[in-house]
């Protein structure tokens, strides 16, 4: 089909010269490969959005997961709730996280093909005119609300950590 659209002109003989005008397209010369050949608007998107495995590969830079005995998780019946968060944050808690912030695109917006479980968990609060405002998984915090430096407190254990 893109050869019925291209004319090729004869060889003519003017004032005794040869004369050839070769492929045109309504007096416009070809430029480049002719639109049955070349490559589509959608293939070529592919090509530039194609990660090869073996380059492009999710690595794992956070801390080791905490080993935690699953008797000690057994010996209480009663359900403190902050307890419970606390226990949360230490054993799956971390993995959730990872998955909330993967469906985001945090990781990759960030860090590219690296991501990490966060194992320190942070508690974030900024003050405000009507009180304290949390930060927790998700929520917005307008520029207003964060106008002064936040409080953020961590349990840092035997180890020392910093910001």
């Amino acid at each position: 089909m893109a050869l019925s659209l291209w004319k090729t002109c004869n060889v003519t003989i003017k004032n005794g010269n040869l004369f050839s005008c070769g492929t045109i397209r309504y007096g416009h010369h070809l430029r480049g490969k002719p639109p049955g050949i070349a490559k589509s608007l959608e293939q070529k998107l592919a090509e530039s959005k194609f990660k090869d495995p073996s380059l492009h590969f999710k690595v794992d830079i956070g801390l080791p997961p905490p080993r935690i005995s699953r008797s000690k998780q057994l010996e209480e019946l009663l359900i403190n709730l902050e307890d419970t968060k606390e226990e949360w944050l230490k054993t799956a808690g971390s993995y959730h996280i990872k998955q909330i912030a993967d469906h985001y695109g945090i990781f990759e917006h960030l860090f590219g093909d690296a991501y990490f479980y966060p194992r320190i968990p942070l508690k974030i609060i900024y003050e405000t005119e009507d009180g304290k405002l949390p930060v927790y998984f998700g929520n917005t915090v307008k520029p207003s609300e964060a106008t002064k430096l936040p409080e953020i407190t961590y349990e840092s254990g035997k180890k020392h950590y910093g910001l």
